[in-house]
C-alpha cells in the first residue's frame, strides 16, 4: 500500500495545530485557583518525592523584664522556638482518550482545517476536563464531592437518579464533569458499588438529581441515602489518591496535616466557622474577627458558591444609594465583584467559585498557597519536559491514544490565616 496517512504524518500536523492554538495555556473559566495560584511560583520549585517548608510552630519566648532601675539582672531561661517542616508530596492524575485510525486518517485527508478541528477541539477538551478535575482537587481534595440524600430507580437494575443534599450540592461542578464520569459511593469506609463504578448519564440541576448507570442489578447494593460520593479511585476507604485540598488543610483544627499536628502546635491549627443561617456582610465580618485574633494581616479572598455569592450581591444592591454614577437615562445595577474593607486586613475579596458547595465558604490568602510538583498539566511523555501531544498506537486495536498527565500538589503554608465556613442556608 502507498499513500495512506500514517501516525507520524498526523503527529506532525497535530503538533503544528497544537503549537498555533494556544492550548499550552488553555484553562476553562472554572480554573479560578489555578489562575490565581500559578504553578511553580512563590518559591515552589519542581519536586519529585515531596516539598518541604520550614514552619515556626512555636515562637521564641525567653523574655526577661528588667524594669527601669538600670541594674544588673539575671536573664530568664530561654524558651526555645520550634521550627518544623511541613511536607507534601505530589499526586498523579492522568487522562486518556482514544481516536479511531479511520477518524484520524479521514480528517487528515480532508485537509489541515478538518484535521485541526478534530485535533484542536479534542485536545482542548482534554485540557479543560483535566483542569476541572485538578481545580476540584486543589479546592476540595480528599473530601466527598457530594452526599446522597436519596436514590430512585429509573430503569430497575441499570439506571438510577441520585439526589444530592442541598448543603453538598456543587451546581457548577456537575455540568463541568459531564456525562460518563465514574463515581464511587461509600458508607463509612466501605465502597458500596463493588460491582463497578457509577457512571454519570445526565443531570437535573433544579432538583439536584444526577442520573447514573450502574451494574450489579440491585440499586441498594450500589448506592444508598447517606452515602458519600468520590470520583472513582480517588479514595479506597483507607488511602487517598488525590491531594489534600485547601479546605482540608485550612479546616484542620485537631488532626495531623502535612506531617504536623494541630493538637501539638497551635500555630498549625486552621479555623472553622458555623454560619448556621443565611450569609450576610455582617456574617463575613464576624468570620474575619476570628482570623484577626489569629494574626491574619494580609489581603484575603473568600470563595463562595453561586447561591451565597448571589445573596451577597443582592445585599450590596439593596444597600446602594444614588451617587455621582446616577444616570437618568439608564439604570445600571450589578457588580463584577464584591469586596469588604476592614481596618486590620484591608480589602477582602469575595469570589464566586462554581465548585464550592452551596453551604460552604473558604477564606485564604492566595499568596500563602503554592502549587508545585514534577509536572503541571502536560501532553507527551513524563520527564521529557515537552508539552507536545504524542499519539501512541493502542496494541491490538485500530486506534491511537493521547494521554494528559499532571503530578502536583498545593500547600497552605499558614493554616492559622485560613478559615472554612459551613452551615450556610437560604431563605425560601
Amino acid at each position: 500500500m502507498a499513500g495512506e496517512v500514517t501516525l507520524s504524518d498526523v503527529n506532525g500536523l497535530i503538533k503544528k495545530v497544537y503549537d498555533n492554538s494556544g492550548l499550552h495555556n488553555a484553562l476553562p473559566g472554572s480554573s479560578i485557583l489555578q489562575r490565581r495560584i500559578p504553578y511553580g511560583e512563590g518559591g515552589a520549585t519542581k519536586v519529585s518525592e515531596g516539598y518541604q517548608v520550614g514552619i515556626v510552630v512555636r515562637p521564641p519566648n525567653g523574655f526577661t523584664y528588667s524594669g527601669s532601675g538600670g541594674g544588673v539582672t539575671q536573664l530568664k531561661a530561654p524558651r526555645n522556638m520550634v521550627i518544623k517542616s511541613a511536607t507534601i508530596a505530589p499526586f498523579e492524575l492522568e487522562l486518556r482518550e482514544q481516536f479511531a485510525w479511520a477518524a484520524l486518517s479521514r480528517a487528515a485527508e480532508e485537509g489541515a482545517a478538518s484535521m485541526g478541528s478534530l485535533a484542536g477541539e479534542g485536545m482542548k477538551a482534554m485540557k479543560f476536563s483535566t483542569a476541572n478535575r485538578l481545580e476540584l482537587q486543589i479546592l476540595n481534595g480528599q473530601r466527598p464531592i457530594g452526599i446522597v440524600e436519596s436514590v430512585a430507580d429509573v430503569t430497575a437494575g441499570s439506571i438510577a437518579d441520585i439526589t444530592i443534599t442541598a448543603g453538598s450540592w456543587r451546581p457548577g461542578m456537575w455540568p463541568a464533569i459531564g456525562e460518563k464520569a465514574t463515581l464511587d459511593a461509600f458508607t463509612g469506609t466501605t465502597k458500596n458499588n463493588a460491582s463497578g463504578p457509577l457512571i454519570t448519564e445526565g443531570l437535573t440541576a433544579a432538583t439536584r438529581k444526577v442520573r447514573v448507570s450502574y451494574s450489579g442489578g440491585t440499586l441498594a447494593n450500589e448506592v444508598a441515602a447517606g452515602d458519600v460520593l468520590y470520583f472513582e479511585g480517588a479514595w479506597d476507604g483507607v488511602t487517598y489518591n488525590e491531594m489534600p485540598g485547601l479546605i482540608i488543610q485550612g479546616s484542620n483544627t485537631t488532626g495531623t496535616s502535612l506531617g504536623l499536628s494541630a493538637n501539638t502546635y497551635q500555630a498549625w491549627k486552621g479555623n472553622t466557622y458555623d454560619v448556621a443561617g443565611e450569609i450576610t456582610s455582617d456574617v463575613v465580618q464576624s468570620m474575619m474577627s476570628g482570623l484577626r485574633d489569629r494574626g491574619a494581616e494580609s489581603r484575603l479572598t473568600g470563595y463562595f458558591g453561586n447561591k451565597a455569592y448571589s445573596a451577597l450581591i443582592a445585599e450590596a444592591n439593596a444597600m446602594r444609594v444614588i451617587d455621582s454614577s446616577y444616570n437618568s437615562s439608564k439604570a445600571k445595577l450589578g457588580y463584577k465583584s464584591i469586596a469588604y474593607e476592614t481596618p486590620e486586613l484591608g480589602e477582602i475579596e469575595i469570589v464566586n467559585h462554581p465548585f464550592m458547595a452551596e453551604s460552604e465558604a473558604l477564606f485564604v490568602d492566595d499568596g500563602d498557597v503554592l502549587r508545585t510538583g514534577s509536572s503541571d498539566i502536560t501532553f507527551g511523555i513524563p520527564g521529557t519536559k515537552v508539552d507536545c501531544p504524542i499519539f501512541e498506537r493502542v496494541p491490538g486495536y485500530t486506534a491511537a491514544e493521547l494521554i494528559l498527565f499532571t503530578d502536583q500538589c498545593c500547600m497552605l503554608k499558614t493554616p492559622s490565616r485560613a478559615l472554612f465556613a459551613s452551615g450556610i442556608t437560604f431563605g425560601a
